[in-house]
């Protein structure tokens, strides 16, 4: 699959910031990346193509381990499940971006879902975001919490 990123510039660099907050402050930040990614995967979940299920019931998330970022995808929860979604599920990049076709099977038009998930996410999760963010780094400076 594709990876696609947030239109955050410096992420790494925030992030170091953020996890030198207090827990209770950095909550709401974490709050909106899990709420945002589970979005995503819902809206992936509802696009997906579906035949038999599979590919459907695979899709994710998993998200970090100071939860500031998130993996939105097939099986990204790891273990047995994500080693067989590698084997099983290889079928989804095909789904997603198409396929050329050759002399032993036809081409496929791109049935993209992962894609317009994040699109018609992007936005609003942004704007969660930043809100977010101003407020932790109010309440650290002495603002309102």
């Amino acid at each position: 699959m594709t990876r696609r990123r947030s239109g955050f510039g410096g992420v790494n660099k925030l992030r170091r910031t953020l996890r030198r907050l207090d827990p209770e402050i950095l909550k709401g930040v974490q709050d909106v990346v899990t709420k945002g990614a589970e979005r995503i995967a819902a809206d992936a979940r509802s696009i997906v193509p579906v035949d038999s299920g599979d590919l459907q019931s695979a899709i994710g998330v998993r998200l970090g381990r100071d939860r500031l970022t998130a993996d939105i995808g097939i099986s990204p929860g790891g273990g047995k499940k994500r080693a067989a979604a590698r084997s099983d599920l290889f079928y989804a990049r095909f789904v997603e971006l198409g396929t050329k076709g050759g002399p032993n099977y036809p081409a496929r038009p791109a049935r993209p879902f992962m894609g317009p998930a994040f699109d018609q996410n992007e936005k609003q999760i942004t704007a969660d975001l930043r809100e977010a963010i101003t407020k932790a780094v109010k309440a650290t400076s002495g603002g309102n919490r």
